[in-house]
């Protein structure tokens, strides 16, 4: 990774390297632990696995048992947070229930120290009013996020152009939302509809404060846009032979150009996580390959 020297003298990380964490509360010190020992620098957390956001609300004793864990680490490992993929923040029949849970969320992601909350920006609605309530959301989050120094980071879907994305951030101008850039979904969405995938990647350099890195082979697995249930049931196994849809495989093993997209950003000194969120159960065998490819990544661009 590449370092810059802070105020008070001390290296710090410009660009660290780390991967989706999704663990039981059980097992979160163990893994923590791998996530270190495999030469990790930084770990997104999936907050739904860890039982603190229970019907909506808060559970304090088990954020406070999370957070006592991450500070374990915390002079080895910077954190994200991922939203949970339920949070649909355009739910027309409980919309009050979902920005409860975002809100949960960033209440999550300070107690764990985390730098920036992960949410998925989905498909642009045609209802003008489901798309206020969206932004509404957001905006409320953010100004709590804002207190705790947390960004809100929107992540552009393989459903949506990512367009819609800096569209949105564009509009709401706020200092603590910024975008969530993912590789692969770009990718994937630049082959459904049709646009020039690094021209994608350059227009969202300037906002991007965090970043998502999978490889795939950049077909648009159109069940996506269907039976959302199949969708989530097709075996990874399945996913991977095929190599049709959000593949979730290891940097290296698809046709996605790494290099040519990571280049962009490190030429406007992007500075934040950069996670890998490969199917850590599916994959567990590749940690310490992909953690030297994306080492290698960084260091070969900047």
């Amino acid at each position: 990774m590449t370092h810059v020297t802070g105020q008070d003298g001390r290296v710090i990380p410009a660009v660290s390297c780390g991967r989706s964490v999704a663990s039981l509360p059980a097992e979160l010190a163990n893994d923590l632990s791998r996530v270190v020992t495999t030469g990790y620098a930084a770990a997104e957390l999936k907050v739904e696995m860890l039982h603190c956001i229970v019907g909506g609300r808060l559970i304090e004793p088990n954020v406070a048992r999370v957070a006592e864990i991450c500070a374990g680490f915390s002079s080895d490992l910077q954190y994200s947070v991922h939203a949970p993929a339920v949070l649909d923040l355009r739910h027309q029949k409980d919309p009050d229930l979902h920005r409860e849970i975002l809100m949960c969320c960033v209440r999550f992601s300070a107690a764990v120290g985390a730098r920036v909350l992960v949410v998925h920006y989905e498909a642009r609605s045609d209802d003008l009013a489901l798309e206020a309530q969206f932004r509404a959301a957001i905006e409320q989050a953010a100004e709590l996020a804002g207190l705790h120094g947390v960004i809100l980071g929107v992540e552009n879907i393989e459903v949506e152009r990512t367009e819609r994305v800096l569209e949105f951030l564009e509009a709401l101008r706020h200092p603590w939302v910024r975008m969530t850039y993912d590789f692969a979904h770009d990718f994937l969405a630049s082959d459904l509809f049709g646009y020039d995938y690094l021209q994608s990647t350059r227009a969202c350099v300037p906002y991007a404060a965090h970043l998502h890195l999978t490889d795939n082979f950049g077909r648009f697995n159109m069940a996506r846009l269907g039976d959302w249930a199949l969708y989530q049931a097709t075996p990874t196994a399945d996913i991977t032979v095929t190599g049709v849809g959000d593949a979730h495989l290891p940097l290296g093993w698809g046709t996605l150009p790494a290099g040519a997209v990571y280049s962009q950003f490190a030429a406007q000194n992007y500075r934040g996580l950069l996670i890998s969120e490969h199917r850590r159960h599916a994959f567990a065998d590749q940690d310490a390959e992909v953690v030297r490819a994306m080492q290698e990544l960084v260091k070969a661009v900047n």
